[in-house]
């Protein structure tokens, strides 16, 4: 294993990485939902998928991206999170190769000894980048803004109680259309809020 300590994570800016999340989606599955991301990773992406029940109580993560293309997945959580998980290390094969290549984990142990080494913020750096991939492969901002198209009345609705409160409505929004995209409501929220989504602005130009 090298020196992770002079490791210099990439610098992709969020277009970067939305561009990369987008191309491969649009590549192998076109714009219908939900992505499924079991699918690309096993039949398009040769990446072999591992249930492995208790990874989570172990090393505190919810799947590991081995250096064979393997990803072994905890099975004790959620579905969603599952996916969720799954398109996240499927961000760190696509964003983070030369970081694989160079500190190549082959096993579930030599990712507890990777993980007790690498500085903070290395660490931090390329797993935000692999959870904004994540987050756009699993909730596209076209597919998003579709949706909130199709719920305008809902919307409208929402509007005489809450006002203009986008917050509130972000939590309306992400409740009801969570379940379309195979998400948590929390992914949800987190799109809207980092792709600057505003719901209101949208029904207001129908």
């Amino acid at each position: 294993m090298g020196n992770i300590e002079h490791y210099k994570p990439p610098n992709f800016s969020q277009e970067d990485i939305r561009k990369s999340a987008d191309d491969i989606r649009l590549k192998f599955w076109g714009d219908r939902l939900p992505i499924d991301v079991e699918l690309i990773a096993e039949r398009d992406l040769d990446i072999l998928l591992t249930p492995l029940p208790g990874i989570r109580q172990i090393n505190k993560t919810d799947a590991i991206l081995l250096i064979n293309r393997e990803i072994v997945y905890d099975t004790d959580v959620i579905p969603f999170r599952i996916r969720f998980s799954i398109a996240h290390e499927i961000g760190h094969l696509i964003l983070h190769t030369d970081f694989l290549n160079k500190f190549g984990i082959a096993s579930i142990k030599d990712y507890a000894a990777f993980t007790s080494k690498i500085p903070e913020y290395i660490w931090d750096k390329i797993e935000t980048q692999a959870n904004e991939f994540a987050g756009r492969i699993l909730v596209p901002k076209e597919n998003l803004i579709k949706e909130i198209k199709m719920m305008s009345d809902k919307i409208e609705e929402a509007r005489a109680i809450i006002n203009f409160d986008i917050h509130t409505l972000n939590t309306i929004v992400s409740r009801v259309l969570h379940k379309k995209f195979e998400v948590s409501e929390g992914v949800i929220k987190i799109r809207l809020e980092r792709e600057k989504i505003d719901a209101f602005e949208i029904i207001k130009e129908l």
